[in-house]
């Protein structure tokens, strides 16, 4: 029935495995296991494959065969999923052969898209100002991805909160409910005159959104309080894997920095730091 009706269905992603062809999510619905191809997740294969290609270039110091291309997306691919693993995915049953069902989150996701931000017949659709309900869908160091009613997007920690720890794999989980506060919309680049059309533009469409905290803060305010070349003593929040500090200046402002070349002692995260 929800193959016949093209019905929206909502399952639990769990687990990912690489074929022949490529990625694939596994997503369970009571005791059937949905297959949906990584392009039909909706993430950014395309940008993936660009950054894999020129990130091999350097690397090889030679262009990169279409198989190394292949292999080394379907890594990063895979940990983007991976990193999805307990979401609550919403989808389309597109076929069934020899046992394997084949799902469409990205279709599923587009209807939710132009109900909420399209239709006329809606009474709570987003525009800019609009406070959403967003599902938390991936959690990484300094950034989360949200589910925003069918769209998703990338949050920085500045989007999320003012100050403090910026390691949100403690603060937020797949699954969280986040309220955001739509900062910036822009739907001109989405073409609705039909569903096909519409279906290949909607990536087109833009969203930027902020919590109440990080939006009640002045970060120009915060920024012009230590002029260039001003001293500071700063406490390490963090220190990231590539050698860089996270730094809480003490009006609450955050800063990036390298540690000096010489240290006296190996700084650590509440240690002082000029």
């Amino acid at each position: 029935n929800a193959h016949i009706h093209n019905k929206v269905l909502t399952g639990t992603l769990v687990g990912t495995h690489t074929t022949k062809l490529g990625v694939v999510a596994n997503v369970s619905y009571g005791r059937f296991n949905i297959i949906i191809p990584a392009i039909k997740m909706c993430i950014d294969i395309n940008n993936i494959v660009s950054i894999t290609r020129s990130n091999l270039e350097k690397q090889l110091k030679r262009p990169p065969t279409d198989i190394e291309i292949k292999r080394s997306s379907d890594v990063k691919i895979a940990d983007v999923l991976n990193r999805m693993l307990g979401a609550e995915i919403r989808f389309c049953i597109r076929g069934e052969k020899e046992g394997i069902i084949a799902g469409d989150r990205e279709l599923a996701e587009m209807r939710y898209l132009r109900w909420f931000y399209f239709s006329s017949r809606n009474p709570n659709i987003i525009n800019e100002n609009s406070e959403v309900t967003a599902t938390v869908v991936a959690t990484y160091f300094n950034s989360i991805r949200v589910n925003i009613n069918g769209y998703e997007k990338k949050l920085i920690a500045s989007d999320l909160i003012s100050t403090g720890e910026y390691d949100l794999r403690n603060k937020y989980y797949v699954g969280d409910t986040v309220k955001l506060i739509i900062t910036k919309l822009d739907r001109s680049r989405v073409d609705t005159t039909n569903f096909d059309t519409f279906a290949k533009t909607y990536k087109n469409m833009k969203v930027e959104a902020k919590t109440k905290e990080a939006l009640e803060i002045n970060y120009t305010e915060l920024n012009s309080a230590y002029p260039v070349r001003s001293m500071v003593i700063a406490t390490i929040k963090n220190i990231r894997k590539n050698g860089t500090y996270t730094l809480l200046l003490p009006n609450g402002a955050m800063a990036i920095g390298y540690p000096p070349a010489k240290m006296s002692q190996i700084a650590m995260p509440g240690d002082k730091i000029a």
